[in-house]
C-alpha cells in the first residue's frame, strides 16, 4: 500500500534531524499538502516550505516547485534562505533532475529538494547534499544489480576516473583535477547530474571506500577497487576482424576516424600510444563509438576479414560509452583510450593481456595504490 503524504514528510523530517538540522514549525496533518519550516544548523538557517504533488511528472512537479519557491522568498527572514521542497510518491531521476536544473536557473538564491516514498531525496544548498539518497527500488521494476555492480556502472567508472584523476598526469586520462566537498562540486566538474554523483558516493561509502575530508573526497582502499573494478570489466566485448584494403599503418589508415573522434585507440595498441606499450605483433585493437555508423561519409580503407585472413584491425563495440569517450586522451592526433581504461581492457585479454596489464600497473598505477 503507498505510504500517505504525510508519511513520506515524517520520514523527509527523520532525515533532517538525523543530519543534525534543528526544526521549528507545526507537524504535518493527515493530509499535509503544504508545510512550513525553519531548518537552522551551524549559522544556517532555511525558511522551508513543501508541497506534495500526486504524480512525479515534471510538468507537474516543476511549477509546484515554483510555487514553493515563491512562498518561501515570502516567508524567510532576511538571514534566512528560502528552501523549497517538492514530494511525491515516486520520482524519477530525470524529473527531480528537471527540477533542480529548473531551480539552479529561475531560483539561484534558493536551495532545492526533491524527495519520493522510496527514500530518494535530491537536494541542492549548503549542508544538504548530505541528505541525497537514491531511494530503492518499487518491486515491479527491474531488480538492482549485486552490490558490485552498481559501482560500476557507465557514469560510475567515469567519476571514479574524476575521483581519482589528481594522481594520474593528464596526458594519459583527460578529467577534470580538482577538490570535490559535495555532491554538487563532483557533478559539477564530472558533467553529471547530481543524483547520480551522490548515488555514486553512497555506494563509496558503503564500500568503504570514501575518506570525507575537509579538504575534499579521497577514495581509500584504492587497491581493493582497483581490483574490483578489473573483475567487474571481464564481460564479453563484440569486435569484428577486418583487413586493410591496401597495405600500411593501420592507426595511419584509421585517422579519419581518429579526426572526427568516432574511434580511438584500444587494448595494444591504446598502450603504444600512451608510451606505455609492452606487447607487439598483434592487431590495432580500437573502439568505434555509435556515432560512427555505416552512413558515414568518411570511411576507412578496411574491409572485413574473411575466415583464415590474416587480421589488421579489430573493431570493438564500447560496453561503456561515456566513460570511454570522456576519459580518452589525444596523443600524437591519435585518440585513444585514458590509462585507467587501457589497463582494465588488456587484463581481458587472454593472449598476452597480463603481461601488458602488470607493464602498465607498476609504470603508472601503482602509485595510485601507494598511499590508500
Amino acid at each position: 500500500m503507498p505510504r500517505a503524504p504525510a508519511r513520506i514528510l515524517n520520514e523527509l523530517l527523520a532525515a533532517f534531524r538525523k543530519a543534525g538540522w534543528v526544526i521549528q514549525g507545526s507537524r504535518p496533518g493527515p493530509n499535509a499538502p503544504n508545510t512550513k519550516l525553519v531548518l537552522n544548523q551551524d549559522g544556517i538557517s532555511y525558511a522551508v516550505h513543501i508541497k506534495h504533488g500526486s504524480e512525479g511528472r515534471s510538468d507537474r512537479l516543476i511549477p509546484l516547485w515554483a510555487q514553493a519557491y515563491l512562498e518561501a522568498m515570502q516567508a524567510a527572514a532576511e538571514h534566512q534562505v528560502p528552501l523549497a521542497i517538492v514530494v511525491t510518491r515516486q520520482v524519477p531521476e530525470e524529473t527531480a533532475a528537471a527540477i533542480l536544473r529548473f531551480a539552479s536557473e529561475y531560483g539561484p538564491d534558493a536551495a532545492a529538494g526533491v524527495a519520493d516514498a522510496t527514500g530518494f531525496r535530491a537536494f541542492r544548498g549548503p549542508q544538504l547534499e548530505r541528505l541525497n539518497a537514491p531511494g530503492t527500488e518499487p518491486a515491479h521494476l527491474e531488480p538492482k544489480q549485486t552490490r558490485s555492480g552498481n559501482l560500476f556502472t557507465d557514469l560510475n567508472q567515469w567519476m571514479l576516473k574524476v575521483l581519482l584523476a589528481p594522481q594520474i598526469p593528464d596526458d594519459l586520462l583527460q578529467a577534470p583535477r580538482g577538490k570535490y566537498r559535495t555532491a554538487t562540486d563532483l557533478a559539477g566538474a564530472a558533467d553529471v547530474s547530481i543524483m547520480s554523483a551522490s548515488r555514486l558516493l553512497r555506494i563509496l561509502r558503503r564500500e568503504g571506500h570514501l575518506d570525507e575530508a575537509r579538504d575534499g573526497y579521497r577514495l581509500v582502499r584504492r587497491r581493493e577497487l582497483l581490483s574490483a573494478w578489473e573483475a567487474a570489466s571481464r564481460t564479453p566485448v563484440k569486435e569484428g576482424a577486418y583487413r586493410l584494403v591496401l597495405p600500411g599503418d593501420p592507426v595511419a589508415r584509421l585517422q579519419c576516424w581518429f579526426d572526427d573522434r568516432v574511434a580511438c585507440l584500444a587494448l595494444y595498441a591504446a598502450a603504444d600510444a600512451l608510451g606505455l606499450g609492452h606487447v607487439s605483433g598483434v592487431p590495432t585493437h580500437a573502439y568505434l563509438l555509435p556515432e560512427a555508423t555505416a552512413e558515414r561519409e568518411i570511411r576507412p580503407p578496411i574491409r572485413p576479414a574473411e575466415p583464415g585472413e590474416p587480421v589488421d584491425v579489430l573493431l570493438r563495440q564500447p560496453p561503456f560509452v561515456e566513460s570511454l569517450r570522456r576519459g580518452a586522451v589525444v596523443r600524437k592526433g591519435v585518440w585513444a583510450t585514458d590509462v585507467i581504461q587501457t589497463w582494465l581492457d588488456v587484463g581481458t585479454d587472454p593472449s598476452r593481456g597480463r603481461e601488458q596489464a602488470r607493464q602498465i600497473w607498476d609504470t603508472a598505477l601503482a602509485p595510485l595504490v601507494a598511499d590508500s
